[in-house]
């Protein structure tokens, strides 16, 4: 079942206990109707998916800081014309961020000559801003993250438990990519 479509993307997310069915595996089976079609759906949380997942989810959060690093430095290097247009730039960078938030931003005033040369003794100095920050993880949205990796769905539309057990369901699953590998 793909992740884009809202009612298993709310499933997913959802904290409710799941049950070992295999070792590793684990499972809640919930019925569903989608496209007008009654569907069982099993959420499946495989223990070796999310080590693996965790795994790429950290080196995701380190180049995100990296690359955000670079930027705010870059950032902070340029100057706006007043402290408003620093603040609605630095926002509008941050939003961006997935991973991570501002832990401080100030804006620093420079006082700059306009035109080349060195100024005069009474010559008026033009104000420019600068900002500065200071990037920290968000942890809130790395938990939030963790928390579907090694998670899928998978579907049927057979309604009979007796026929199909969640445990056939996983292993029917687990089945198919060695057929489809052979493609």
């Amino acid at each position: 079942m793909p992740e884009k479509i809202l009612a298993a993307k709310e499933l997913i997310t959802s904290t409710t206990e799941l049950k070992e069915i295999e070792p590793g595996y684990y499972a809640r089976e919930v019925s569903s109707t989608y496209e007008e079609i009654e569907q069982r759906w099993l959420l499946v949380h495989s223990q070796q998916a999310h080590a693996r997942e965790e795994k790429t989810l950290r080196k995701q959060v380190r180049k995100e800081f990296e690359r955000a690093k670079i930027e705010i430095t870059k950032l902070s290097h340029q100057d706006f014309d007043c402290e408003h247009d620093a603040h609605e730039q630095l926002r509008r960078w941050a939003q961006n961020l997935k991973y991570h938030h501002i832990l401080t931003a100030q804006i620093a005033v420079r006082h700059v000559k306009q035109g080349r040369g060195r100024p005069r003794l009474n010559e008026p100095l033009e104000q420019k801003y600068r900002i500065q920050g200071e990037l920290q993880e968000d942890a809130e949205r790395i938990d939030q993250a963790l928390m579907t990796k090694g998670r899928f769905i998978v579907a049927t539309n057979e309604l009979d438990h007796n026929k199909l057990t969640a445990k056939e369901m996983l292993f029917n699953y687990k089945e198919q990519q060695a057929v489809e590998r052979g493609f």
